[in-house]
């Protein structure tokens, strides 16, 4: 299985709980030239760290969504699995209208898309460059 990511368009937005401002990014995951997932990147300042949350579609076709939080350990990107945070972005919309799941972190760590999603967020955190930038990643030193 061979995945590519393609960055798209993104939107400054406030952070319900805290008040700052922060970048909400977008992109999607392609398998071997076919769409095999989306994804959103919450680049957070304070503390530095980036939500993700990821897409793809279970056996039976339904979207499935999981959530994550990246941050840089020991200067280097560390990915943990998290419940889906309370914010309406997370808890409506496309998933949700086509009978899709988010997974809490407990469902995610033993759901048959679990490899998947790591799968995922290691070329994400590969290859979009506006994640590395805000994490301070050099891509030839951490990959």
């Amino acid at each position: 299985m061979s995945l590519s990511v393609t960055m798209m368009e993104g939107t400054r937005i406030t952070c319900d709980e805290c008040g700052t401002a922060f970048h909400r990014l977008f992109g999607m995951v392609d398998e071997d030239g076919a769409p095999a997932g989306a994804y959103t990147l919450d680049l957070h300042v304070k503390p530095l760290c980036s939500l993700l949350a990821m897409i793809t579609d279970d056996a039976a076709g339904r979207p499935t969504q999981v959530v994550a939080e990246l941050r840089v350990v020991e200067g280097r990107p560390e990915l943990m699995l998290r419940d889906t945070p309370a914010d309406p972005f997370y808890r409506r919309g496309f998933v949700f209208e086509r009978g899709g799941r988010a997974l809490d972190r407990a469902a995610a760590l033993v759901d048959p898309l679990k490899e998947t999603f790591f799968h995922m967020s290691d070329h994400i955190v590969l290859e979009d460059s506006r994640l590395r930038a805000h994490l301070g990643l050099d891509k030839k030193k951490d990959a």
